[in-house]
């Protein structure tokens, strides 16, 4: 997946970002050239959120209706179900759950 991505991003100065972590005893193979060219290949630390800014940003595109979350959630509960929420978060039957009361 990530040389997948790697090789999508093909124009001068695009850009790569990886979210998750291989397992320490899996690698992966690149072309560099592309690199001396602009190409950006970057991990993404925690998805290197700022929460007090982020969230306000992003509700705000929702209330402009230019951005529409509801593709990206798979689960949504209440806060009386955040037991199970988890239980499916470590399985993987969940990836993005939103909590309500």
């Amino acid at each position: 997946m990530i040389e997948t991505a790697y090789d999508l991003a093909r124009l001068r100065g695009s850009r790569c970002v990886l979210f998750g972590v291989l397992p320490k005893d899996k690698k992966v193979s690149i072309q560099t050239l592309p690199l001396h060219f602009g190409r950006t290949l970057t991990g993404s630390e925690g998805g290197q959120s700022r929460p007090h800014e982020d969230i306000p940003r992003i509700l705000g595109l929702i209330s402009e209706g230019a951005f529409e979350p509801s593709g990206l959630i798979n689960r949504w509960a209440s806060w009386g179900e955040v037991g199970s929420v988890m239980a499916d978060m470590r399985s993987g039957a969940v990836t993005h759950a939103v909590l309500s009361h």
